[in-house]
């Protein structure tokens, strides 16, 4: 009897203890035990060598800084040759800066512009052979954001343009980057 009582003392003592650790022991168990990790971030893969093509002097600087972060041996290009491909090519042409009108006061001035950036990007991998060259359609991409300029001053929206483009930039880059390293 008294046995029972002090196994039931110390059951009951232990409990909220012991059960939280349990469970997850457990769950760990499980999890492992169908397969699931945990993963770190894998390091995209890009080409060693790109020779690269751009019609906007701005995102060909953002890129080639991107790149060049990634170890990337970068050839700039003036134009484009397609017939003597001696290593992989990156275009990126018909780039376009648009600014819209998005929302309007009452006065019918404006309040929120719509700042949009576009590429074409067209990758060719280098092949074996020039008659194995795969030259593939363009890929529109595109960014934009929204800026509110009501009740600033002159100046505060210039510099707010300046820096909504330096990140359209940027985050556009980005996309190109992110493509690129698929197409590895």
């Amino acid at each position: 009897m008294i046995y029972k009582t002090t196994v039931k003392q110390l059951v009951s003592w232990l409990a909220p203890w012991l059960a939280p650790r349990l469970a997850i022991i457990s769950l760990s168990l499980v999890m492992t035990g169908c397969g699931f990790h945990l993963q770190g971030q894998n390091q995209a893969a890009y080409p060693t060598v790109l020779s690269l093509y751009t019609d906007d002097s701005q995102l060909e600087s953002e890129l080639h800084k991107q790149l060049l972060l990634q170890q990337v041996d970068v050839k700039l290009l003036d134009r484009v040759n397609n017939k003597d491909i001696t290593q992989p090519l990156l275009t990126l042409t018909k780039s376009l800066k648009q600014r819209a009108e998005l929302i309007l006061d009452a006065n019918g001035e404006v309040t929120v512009w719509r700042y949009s950036l576009t590429t074409h990007y067209n990758y060719q991998a280098l092949q074996a052979s020039v008659s194995e060259q795969t030259f593939a359609a363009s890929i529109p991409l595109s960014v934009s954001t929204d800026v509110d300029l009501s009740g600033a001053q002159a100046t505060v929206n210039e510099r707010l343009e300046a820096d909504s483009w330096a990140l359209l930039y940027r985050q556009l880059g980005s996309r190109v980057m992110r493509q690129l390293s698929r197409q590895q």
